[in-house]
């Protein structure tokens, strides 16, 4: 299944969780737009939390971040639905 704007729109307004072992970070927030732009997912949040030990050592503490916009190119990650 090819992913297009069309059936992203299903999940506007739910939470999405964005992870990166290599990298240690862990977001999460609510979805205000989510698009399809070629190669590229752009996720627009209402508003993003970081947890504040990543996916490596995840703590119960998250701390409201600025960044509110995610490009998810989709030719280096994988998307599923859980």
């Amino acid at each position: 299944m090819e992913l297009s704007t069309e059936i992203l729109a299903r999940f506007v307004g739910g939470d999405i969780e964005i992870q990166n072992g290599g990298e240690n970070y862990l977001f999460r927030g609510p979805i205000k737009t989510a698009t399809v732009d070629g190669e590229d997912v752009i996720i627009e949040f209402e508003w993003t939390a970081k947890n504040d030990g990543g996916p490596n050592r995840p703590t119960k503490t998250w701390t409201i971040v600025g960044n509110k916009i995610y490009a998810i190119s989709m030719m280096i990650y994988s998307a599923s639905e859980s």
